[in-house]
């Protein structure tokens, strides 16, 4: 495919992520003068990871803005890297540059852009809803995960000029989660440098992008995001990379911080992967602020968590779909441990003996079933619904 192509880059790593992009980038930084053709190889990694790819496609995409002819060799058709291509959107991503409304994987958001807040929006809850059906949280994690995410993002939108790129993945055999945003805008020291004019270093630059109250405008914001986000990396245990023009800042689960050089990357790369086994205590990790629950929104209500059914889905016939709901369920009363539940069956008059067993049963033997009555309410269930509810609860306390 490249042999049209003026120029040819290859990525000789065979795991791509953000190290590998990094080293591809050096080798592309020198033909970005002018535009040109460039084909792109990728066909020698064995692995793929959103670090690497979701800052190649957000490349991608400004270069083919700015006049270049870009290609690239995928990973061989047929593949399962080919079909991982597929399903993470990365391909429609290079290939069309339009892609779908966000539609949630099992264990990741495929691969998204955004230029607006409503767009934003909707990206941001289609990652809490792959996030929460996908794992059960310690208490305060999935509250920073959204407060992570949602802070790096408007970041993108307030001061890069440029739209964004985001992908999710939750790694739950690991206890990890991957949160990657990218952009080809300003970068975080040509913001910084209109308030610091006399820092010449742009690695000077992050690692005051970090610290708490550093903002280029206090009009604009209040300068917590990314020392926020440290903040939140710091608790979990986890890793932080900010990339952006020359400079690269690595937190690494160490807890040392170090800065290296890049060249002239043009916008910023935030990755974060977070330990999600241990709780966090937000507040603390925030300097006392507590933001909202990431369901307070749309569950918490003046009477408790309100939990109607048929807003969270409209399949109530199989063990998957129940257990995802579980799992939200549960997740949804790890962060608001002081609040009351109410479930509300309304409008379903079928519901399969499976899926009551995943989402109602197991977790109500889980916790005890006067405890888990107790605590919660379930409402306006149909007749056929409350008798076939009640034989699984018989069967399971039988089972164990």
């Amino acid at each position: 495919m490249g042999t049209d192509y003026e120029n040819i880059i290859a990525s000789r790593e065979p795991t791509f992520e953000l190290r590998a992009f990094t080293e591809l980038y050096l080798e592309l930084a020198p033909l970005l003068r002018s535009p040109t053709s460039l084909c792109i190889d990728l066909s020698y990694p064995s692995h793929f990871g959103p670090s690497g790819m979701v800052p190649l496609i957000a490349l991608v995409d400004h270069l083919l803005d700015g006049g270049w002819d870009i290609g690239y060799v995928p990973p061989e058709d047929g593949s399962h890297l080919a079909t991982y291509w597929e399903s993470a959107g990365w391909r429609q991503a290079l290939d069309d540059r339009e892609l779908p409304n966000p539609r949630s994987r099992k264990t990741y958001l495929p691969i998204v852009r955004f230029a607006d807040h409503p767009r934003l929006n909707v990206c941001v809850q289609s990652a809490m809803d792959v996030l929460s059906t996908t794992s059960e949280y310690p208490g305060g994690v999935l509250n920073a995960l959204q407060w992570a995410l949602t802070e790096v993002t408007d970041n993108v939108l307030v001061h890069s000029g440029a739209r964004g790129w985001l992908q999710v993945v939750a790694r739950p055999k690991q206890g990890m989660v991957d949160l990657v945003v990218a952009d080809c805008g300003a970068g975080i020291p040509a913001t910084l440098r209109q308030r610091y004019p006399q820092i010449a270093s742009d690695g000077d630059l992050l690692q005051i992008a970090t610290e708490r109250g550093t903002t280029r405008d206090t009009s604009v914001g209040q300068g917590n995001g990314l020392a926020g986000c440290l903040r939140i990396t710091e608790a979990l245990s986890g890793w932080m990379n900010i990339a952006s023009r020359n400079a690269h800042l690595r937190r690494g689960d160490d807890g040392v911080i170090r800065v290296n050089t890049l060249t002239d990357f043009p916008g910023s790369i935030v990755a974060l992967t977070l330990r999600t086994s241990e709780p966090i205590n937000l507040t603390d990790a925030l300097w006392g602020y507590t933001p909202p629950s990431a369901f307070e929104i749309s569950h918490l209500t003046q009477s408790g968590i309100l939990f109607v059914l048929e807003n969270e889905t409209a399949i109530y016939g199989n063990r998957a779909t129940g257990s995802e709901l579980a799992l939200r369920l549960r997740n949804i009363m790890n962060e608001n441990p002081a609040e009351s539940v109410i479930v509300d069956f309304a409008g379903i008059e079928v519901m399969s003996a499976s899926f009551l067993d995943e989402f109602i049963a197991k977790l109500a033997n889980r916790v005890g079933i006067a405890t888990f009555f107790s605590k919660v309410q379930l409402i306006n269930k149909s007749p056929l619904v409350e008798r076939t509810l009640n034989e699984v609860l018989t069967q399971r306390v039988r089972a164990e």
